[in-house]
């Protein structure tokens, strides 16, 4: 009768033990499926944006990948800069700075890196020149890879002076 009474206690533990390692596994396997997963407004956004990059392909326009709602204004772009720049690395300063020049070219404003004077009337070369300072900026940034040390170095590689630029005695 003990023997009996014994099997079934012990059974009773097994159970529990199997009970809780299937608990466990089932929660482990959630688990790993919430992390291999993704949620579905931004699978159902992702589904969207292709839809519209294979219809801009068969129709050849362009279609923009960033959204609209997540781009600063120029005033909040200006702020950022002037209130952080002091402590901004040169990388992040520059990157700040081409993002603002971006932004304000986007809404129709004059290019701050065009030469400005109370009686100076711009050109085409000087448009031209802004546009290569702000490519050659871009290289750096790119040519660094986030490293804000390497970013210096190109940049001071490229505008090395050269002497060619001093007033001629």
């Amino acid at each position: 009768m003990e023997d009996n009474q014994n099997l079934t206690q012990r059974a009773e533990v097994v159970d529990n033990q199997v009970e809780q390692t299937d608990a466990t596994d089932y929660i482990s396997a959630i688990n790993e499926i919430k992390a291999n997963s993704v949620p579905r407004d931004k699978y159902e956004q992702l589904e969207r944006e292709k839809k519209e990059l294979i219809q801009a392909l068969k129709e050849g326009n362009q279609v923009s990948l960033v959204d609209d709602s997540e781009k600063k204004s120029v005033d909040e772009l200006r702020s950022d800069l002037f209130k952080n720049g002091p402590d901004m690395t040169n990388l992040d300063y520059i990157k700040a700075t081409l993002e603002l020049r971006s932004a304000i070219l986007e809404n129709g404003g004059r290019d701050p890196f065009l030469p400005n004077g109370k009686q100076y009337i711009d050109n085409d070369a000087d448009a031209l020149k802004a546009e290569q300072v702000a490519q050659a900026l871009e290289e750096c940034i790119d040519y660094a890879n986030g490293n804000s040390q390497l970013f210096t170095q190109e940049l001071m590689r490229r505008t090395k002076d050269d002497g060619s630029m001093r007033a001629r005695r």
